[in-house]
């Protein structure tokens, strides 16, 4: 598994201020298994967190699986959410998301 496109993007406002981050990650076919159930852990980890934060609040992950064009693998496209600045910077920093990527 690897990580080829990681950023974050403000989207278009109607209300309050929604922050995006945004992954690409290339899974062999092989560990495919694997990979979703560590994309649920990390997805729980994020809706935790903000809830913790912020209990009025909402998380969101949409997940695409796409094929990788020119190459043996399964292509995951993930879109997270999160509700204002200081908790994506939060999570961006914090410890819970550091252990996930670690596994």
């Amino acid at each position: 598994m690897s990580m080829d496109d990681t950023f974050s993007e403000r989207a278009p406002t109607v209300g309050p201020q929604i922050r995006t981050l945004r992954l690409v990650e290339h899974v062999k076919p092989e560990q495919e298994q694997a990979y979703l159930e560590w994309s649920r852990e990390f997805s729980d980890a994020h809706a935790n967190f903000i809830a913790a934060r912020d209990p009025e609040s909402w998380s969101s992950v949409v997940m695409i699986r796409d094929r990788a064009f020119g190459r043996n693998d399964v292509r995951y496209i993930k879109v997270f959410r999160f509700p204002d600045d200081a908790i994506f910077e939060a999570w961006t920093a914090s410890d819970e998301r550091r252990e996930m990527i670690r596994k």
